[in-house]
């Protein structure tokens, strides 16, 4: 039994409603936990949380931390999200602080969502075949001496900045410094070279700027075999964008729709913008002066050949 009134009604007095609840016919338990400063108790004290929580471990833990719970009971406040537990187990209980409890035991925190495109319906068929004829391509490409260079274009748009700050206080920003442009980085590594060749464009990538990227790479790699691994963007499969590659000596290879996992720069890029954040970080506080697309090559820069190695060898794995 507990009640409203755990935590300033005395043990004995808890104790005597019990009792005389009992008398008057009602199947009433009361418990107590040692060390409770306050009457019973209950979730309101050191002891009694410690052991709800043992009790939660060995039932209903599982339903307060499944993937499929905390979808149901996002935007709800902890208070709420007791209200439903109650609800689904009546002979538990358990308050918001024993709830956060319990998240930072399984590694569980307010996360930003993230954001992913849910692929088009195909025919697993024709998606096996499409697996197929890309390795095929690859093994050819490299048994025929060519670099396989893995393309793509990724985005660096106005985010918040998070930084380590004192209780209570944050690090006060200039809101001018948020007004930066949106910038496009096409960037091309390989597993022989790290970064092959970048380039930083406002807002987006159209065939234009995809051509402009296709003479620097070439200028940067004289007469080198290089095959293109890409994704399947307006920009690489236009007429356009293929006649340029063909008459710059460029074999070119499309990964298979929505299986980004299978291009390694998409692993560069979350090093990329790390680097990139952290930069911008301190511009905010007034610690560099650079200009926003310098913070993007200086981030590019920043990545090591030995993770590019990595990010192409984890692919392999996949591909096997």
């Amino acid at each position: 039994m507990t009640h409203s009134l755990a935590t300033t009604t005395p043990a004995g007095q808890a104790l005597l409603f019990a009792e005389r609840a009992r008398a008057a016919g009602r199947a009433v338990g009361a418990l107590v936990f040692e060390g409770a400063d306050h009457g019973t108790g209950g979730v309101n004290c050191a002891a009694g949380r410690s052991a709800v929580l043992r009790f939660l471990k060995q039932h209903e833990i599982q339903w307060l931390t499944s993937a499929s719970t905390l979808r149901d009971q996002t935007s709800l406040s902890l208070l709420d999200r007791c209200r439903h537990f109650r609800r689904e187990f009546p002979d538990a209980q358990i308050n918001p602080t024993l709830l956060r409890k319990v998240y930072n035991l399984n590694g569980i925190k307010k996360k930003k969502f993230r954001w992913h495109k849910s692929p088009k319906e195909q025919d697993p068929e024709k998606q096996r075949q499409l697996l197929t004829t890309m390795k095929r391509q690859l093994t050819r490409a490299k048994n025929d001496g060519y670099r396989v260079v893995y393309i793509d274009e990724t985005m660096f748009t106005r985010k918040t900045v998070a930084e380590w700050s004192r209780p209570k206080e944050n690090m006060a920003v200039d809101v001018k410094l948020l007004d930066e442009p949106t910038l496009a980085l096409l960037c091309g590594i390989s597993k022989e070279k790290g970064v092959e060749h970048h380039r930083v464009f406002e807002f987006s990538v159209n065939v234009e700027r995809f051509i402009e990227y296709l003479d620097g790479l070439r200028a940067a790699n004289g007469d080198d075999k290089i095959a293109l691994f890409m994704d399947n963007l307006s920009a690489h499969t236009s007429e356009r964008s293929k006649q340029a590659m063909k008459e710059r000596g460029f074999r070119w290879i499309y990964n298979v729709p929505y299986r980004c996992d299978l291009n390694p720069i998409e692993l560069s890029f979350s090093m990329v913008k790390r680097h990139f954040k952290s930069l911008r970080a301190q511009k905010m506080m007034g610690l560099i002066q650079d200009s926003h697309e310098s913070l993007v090559t200086q981030a590019v820069q920043k990545i090591k050949k030995k993770d590019i190695i990595s990010c192409v060898n984890h692919v392999h794995k996949l591909l096997q």
